[in-house]
């Protein structure tokens, strides 16, 4: 979704500044797993907040790079018809200079949304489950967990709208039903020979690049996270046999990329929680709105339901075992004051860089903008602006031994600076992004806004 092709995008587009379509898109990716909207005031919106933060979490995944899936026809049309999916590519943050720019996107969308028969009060479940999410994402054939259905009476390819097709890929792990069910048996009970009208019809899976499971608990013991993390999805090749025509041995894995859960009623609130390929969870880095609360866990006993995402994990990730990772991160060590002067040495030494390509990005904007008679404003990012592969630090290849990061571990693994709340999300500052073990390059720093700008900010309604 180049912007030469996105005549619509909004203000506060990070894409007016990055080239997401380049190879190297580490920053862009750590900007979109930990920023997450901050919504107006009294705007009872965590529905769209997790809808929007699950999207960039997705975007992180399969739409950067030349391959990704942002280079595509059909998802550059799929956001001209979808506000959600234009949304999730803001750079958001909490900088000062940004709040004007900040609050006519949340407008606009609002206004967009609107306009498609929706609310930014809606839940999670609306929303992601809604007509318009259904007809422009869930539908791609990127997101399909079936091929294309065949009526084994007539042997014809059945035609399905996008409603059903959409439907059709959504696992359901219902224990409330079937109470001993696990993941991996909900995922393969999706195939297989189903009646569809009377009609006897092949279901065989795909290979989306996201899968979606609805999880009810139900009230008996629930499942530890960790049963949760990942399955197999099994993968038919057609094969010459009459009497076994398909092989089923192989096997794809997918890991839990995002979890969200879902409020019973429209007073509550929805949740949501990230992870990397690898297993770590993503910490924010602001975590005092109410979307990323830490206080909840999917093996809470509760009528709510969840929502959970999944994803191939990508190259080298099965060096990694996951289930050394817990559900939601831990402090660091507590009063470590080595670790925090390393941090204190680190965001010192990074300030001239930062400060640098800040001074880069305004100077190649103010010739355009003075040709046209323009004056740039705080904040502001003119239309043509050019965009900018994502800047490394000039210790990468000592920080990174080994090369660039593997497609599917993207996600940031750093850890919480404090213990988890229980309430309305955290006013703790998330630690500077990391990377297996060691301090990230990244340049992305928690706010410098003091108190009372952010009780200024954001979006009013």
């Amino acid at each position: 979704m180049s912007l030469d092709n996105t005549q619509d995008s909004l203000a506060g587009d990070l894409r007016r500044v990055y080239d997401i379509h380049s190879d190297n898109n580490d920053v862009v990716a750590i900007i979109l797993e930990t920023r997450h909207p901050v919504a107006a005031k009294n705007s009872d919106s965590t529905g769209l907040q997790c809808m929007t933060a699950v999207l960039r979490r997705i975007n992180s995944h399969v739409m950067l790079g030349p391959e990704g899936l942002a280079n595509t026809q059909h998802f550059r049309s799929a956001e001209a018809e979808n506000p959600i999916i234009r949304f999730s590519w803001q750079m958001f943050g909490r900088e000062a200079s940004g709040i004007h720019m900040r609050h006519s996107d949340w407008m606009t969308t609002k206004k967009q949304l609107k306009n498609c028969g929706l609310k930014v009060s809606a839940t999670f479940e609306e929303l992601c489950t809604s007509r318009m999410m259904n007809h422009s994402y869930w539908s791609q054939n990127e997101m399909r967990l079936l091929e294309p259905k065949m009526c084994l009476d007539t042997w014809q390819v059945v035609n399905e709208d996008t409603e059903e097709i959409a439907s059709s890929s959504l696992v359901t792990l219902d224990r409330n039903r079937s109470p001993g069910v696990t993941l991996q048996q909900a995922v393969e009970s999706s195939f297989g020979v189903v009646r569809r009208e009377g009609k006897r019809t092949l279901h065989r899976p795909a290979r989306p690049h996201i899968i979606r499971v609805l999880y009810s608990p139900g009230s008996g013991p629930r499942l530890l996270f960790q049963e949760l993390r990942t399955f197999n999805l099994p993968i038919w090749r057609e094969t010459q046999d009459k009497q076994n025509p398909f092989d089923m041995s192989e096997r794809a894995q997918y890991v839990v990329l995002a979890v969200v859960q879902m409020r019973i009623n429209a007073e509550e609130e929805d949740y949501v929680r990230f992870y990397a390929a690898h297993g770590t969870e993503i910490v924010p880095e602001y975590e005092d709105i109410p979307c990323v609360g830490t206080h909840w866990s999917v093996e809470d006993e509760n009528q709510n339901r969840y929502m959970l995402f999944y994803g191939p994990p990508g190259h080298d990730t099965g060096l990694n075992d996951a289930s050394a990772f817990p559900e939601i991160a831990k402090p660091l060590v507590k009063d470590d004051g080595k670790t925090r002067a390393i941090h204190a040495l680190f965001n010192k030494g990074m300030k001239p860089y930062i400060e640098k390509a800040r001074a880069d990005r305004a100077a190649a904007a103010i010739p355009q903008a003075s040709q046209r008679g323009e004056t740039a404003e705080p904040g502001e990012v003119f239309q043509d602006s050019p965009r900018q592969s994502a800047p490394r630090s000039p210790n990468l290849s000592q920080q990174r031994a080994g090369g660039a990061r593997p497609a599917g571990q993207r996600g940031n693994s750093n850890r919480r600076t404090g213990q988890g709340s229980h309430g309305q999300g955290s006013g703790r500052q998330a630690k500077k992004p990391r990377y297996d073990q060691a301090v990230n390059f990244i340049p992305v720093g928690t706010s410098r806004m003091t108190a009372s700008d952010r009780n200024g900010d954001e979006n009013r309604d």
